[in-house]
């Protein structure tokens, strides 16, 4: 009996002029804004401009470095809500 190997999603590189992260949107009841999707919560991608790019520092359990870009807000968001990340942030070339 052999094991079919976990087939993986390729990585989805930084994006130099945009944050990657998501943030809350509005729901279905409320007006003005983009609306998210309920499946992720309703939210929606960042609208700022990309500050620098975060790498993880050890590879994940799927043994892949993941990278994503941040503006300077969604950054101080991720320190506050994890101290312990283990990343290099990277000033992103202007």
């Amino acid at each position: 009996m052999s094991t079919k190997p976990k087939e993986l999603k390729p990585l989805i590189p930084p994006d130099p002029d945009r944050c990657q992260a998501k943030v809350p949107g509005n729901g279905p009841f409320t007006m003005g804004g983009p609306i998210g999707n309920p499946k992720n919560g309703y939210r929606v991608r960042c609208e700022n401009r990309a500050d620098v790019i975060i790498t993880e520092d050890e590879p994940g359990p799927d043994g892949l470095r993941g990278s994503m870009s941040l503006c300077a807000e969604c950054l101080g968001v991720l320190r506050k809500q994890q101290p312990a990340a283990k990343i290099t942030a990277w000033k992103k070339d202007t």
